[in-house]
C-alpha cells in the first residue's frame, strides 16, 4: 500500500530504539498473550505479547514508531519484567505506560501495580471503542493516509523488525494475528490523552497548571461521551485554578 511505503520512506533516516530529538510525548502500550509456555505457543501460533513505544511532535502532529518488543509463551514473570525493562530501556521515560485489562490481562496489570511505580493506565478494549473512527482502529488509517505516520527503515534490521507491522496493517481482518496493530492502538489511544496546560492571569497574578485530558470517569471502564468528557475537563481545570487562589474551596461551589 502507498501509505504503509510512505511512511517507511519518511523513516529512512531513523533507528528503531533511538528518541528523535523533535518526539516531545512519549508512551508506550501493550497487548498481551494468554499462553505462556513457549514450546506450546509456538506449536499452535498463538498470539504474542506486542510492547510499542510511540512518540509524537506535538508541532507537526507526526506520530513516531519508537520501538516494538514482540515475543509469545512469556511466563508472567518474564512478561511484567520485559514491560519494566521497556519503559526504563529509554533515557526519556514514556508519560503513560497503557496495559492492556480486558481478562488475563487484569492480573498482569495488578501484578505491576504491586510490584512498580510506572506510570500505569489500564486500557479495556471491548468492540465500541475499537470501532470508534475518532480514537478506534480506524483512526489509524488516517494518519497513516494523511502522512502523519513515520515508521524507522534506515537498515535491515529495522526493516525485519517491522514486517509483522507492515504485515498486519496490510492484511488486517484477514490476517490470524493482530497483536502488533492492536498494541499500536493503545499506544495511539493513550497518546491522544495527553495533558493540555493552562495558564490564567487574575490582576497580574498568573496562575500555570496541567489538566489530565480524558475520555474516562473515575472508573477507566467507563466509556464518556465527546461532549461529558468536555464537560469534566473544563471542571476539573476549572476546580484546580479556584482550589488555588481560594484556600478552603470545596469542589462545585463556583
Amino acid at each position: 500500500m502507498a501509505w504503509l511505503e510512505r511512511a517507511m520512506e519518511r523513516g529512512s533516516r531513523y533507528r528503531l530504539g533511538n528518541i528523535p530529538p523533535e518526539v516531545d510525548d512519549l508512551v508506550q502500550g501493550w497487548d498481551f498473550s494468554l499462553v505462556t509456555d513457549a514450546q506450546g505457543a509456538q506449536e499452535r501460533d498463538t498470539d504474542y505479547t506486542v510492547g510499542i513505544t510511540w512518540g509524537r511532535n506535538s508541532k507537526t502532529g507526526d506520530r513516531y514508531l519508537i520501538d516494538i518488543f514482540r515475543k509469545r509463551g512469556m511466563s508472567p514473570t518474564e512478561l511484567q519484567g520485559r514491560v519494566k525493562g521497556e519503559y526504563a530501556k529509554f533515557p526519556r521515560p514514556p508519560r503513560v505506560v497503557a496495559v492492556e485489562k480486558n481478562a488475563f490481562g487484569e492480573l498482569h496489570y495488578l501484578g505491576l501495580q504491586r510490584s512498580s511505580d510506572l506510570p500505569l493506565k489500564g486500557h479495556i478494549t471491548h468492540a465500541r471503542n475499537k470501532a470508534d473512527p475518532w480514537e478506534g482502529v480506524p483512526a489509524l488509517s488516517v494518519l497513516f493516509e494523511n502522512d502523519k505516520i513515520i515508521l524507522p527503515s534506515a537498515t535491515d534490521t529495522d526493516r525485519e523488525r517491522l514486517e509483522p507491522l507492515i504485515h498486519e496493517l496490510y492484511n488486517l481482518g484477514k490476517e490470524k494475528h493482530d497483536d502488533t496493530v492492536m498494541a499500536l492502538w493503545i499506544a495511539e489511544t493513550w497518546l491522544r490523552k495527553s495533558a493540555f496546560t493552562y495558564t490564567m492571569d487574575f490582576g497580574g497574578t498568573e496562575i500555570q497548571g496541567t489538566a489530565d485530558e480524558r475520555l474516562f470517569s473515575g472508573d477507566e471502564s467507563e466509556i464518556m461521551t465527546h461532549a461529558e468528557y468536555s464537560d469534566h475537563a473544563t471542571r476539573t481545570a476549572h476546580d484546580t485554578i479556584w482550589s488555588e487562589l481560594l484556600p478552603g474551596f470545596t469542589t462545585g461551589e463556583h
